[in-house]
């Protein structure tokens, strides 16, 4: 009788101890897997400023790793990195006459990996004029601008801004707008852009506020853009010349 009393005593103070003992800090996580050397390699493809595909040009292209590895692509578009270790990395792309870009979270296990990269050709076209407006009682702006007439589609982009700069960086611009230039018999193509107050009211531009528009000549089917990790807003590279103007918001 004395030994299972003794039994159940200390069985209940194993209970007690187990519920009251606190949880440690966890220990270290295991050891990283294994690393591995290969290749990043892929195609370039080159666009017009009509989003046509190029079929020559791609001497001209220079691209860089993430660590600093420097590569060029062939005659035929083809570039490679060869010496790549397990990792995450990212690779601009630079060429003359084209918008750069920029490919983020390529991931290299073993062996090969394959990444393709396109790139748009900057914008040979100018902006001839361009006016903005706001009427008293009217719900928008009024984006008026004038081109040299083409007898392809192209594309123009608008930048908004509640200060200036305004341009296609990220950090200064709030709103993009993409707009195709209508294709017309005149000596010059117009193109009217309203913007409505309800836009600029959403990124905290409201009435009686300077609100700044930068309109570039654009390629149409963009291939250059990429995404700023930092912002999540888009880059915009493969932009021509531009204009700004100014008026109060609605």
């Amino acid at each position: 009788m004395i030994k299972k009393d003794i039994l159940l005593v200390s069985f209940s103070f194993l209970l007690f101890s187990s519920a009251c003992t606190k949880k440690g800090s966890e220990g270290a996580t295991g050891p990283a897997g294994p690393s591995f050397t290969g290749a990043i390699s892929g195609h370039i493809s080159l666009y017009d400023t009509y989003g046509a595909k190029q079929l020559d040009g791609f001497n001209t292209v220079q691209l860089t790793l993430k660590g600093g590895a420097t590569a060029g692509a062939d005659a035929n578009g083809y570039y490679v990195f060869s010496k790549v270790t397990t990792g995450t990395y990212s690779i601009n792309a630079t060429a003359s006459g084209f918008g750069a870009t920029v490919v983020n979270n390529v991931n290299f296990l073993s062996d090969t990996a394959y990444q393709d990269i396109k790139m748009s050709q900057l914008p040979n076209f100018d902006i001839a004029s361009f006016i903005s407006t706001y009427n008293t009682g009217s719900s928008n702006d009024s984006l008026i601008m004038t081109f040299p007439t083409d007898t392809k589609a192209r594309n123009l982009i608008i930048f908004v801004n509640n200060k200036l700069p305004v341009n296609n960086l990220p950090e200064n611009y709030q709103l993009a707008y993409v707009k195709p230039i209508p294709v017309s018999g005149w000596s010059t193509s117009s193109l009217t852009v309203r913007v409505p107050s309800s836009d600029l009211n959403g990124v905290n531009i409201f009435y009686g506020q300077k609100v700044y528009y930068a309109a570039y000549s654009y390629v149409v089917n963009d291939a250059s853009v990429y995404t700023d990790e930092a912002t999540g807003k888009n880059v915009y590279t493969a932009v021509g010349t531009g204009l700004v103007d100014s008026t109060l918001a609605p």
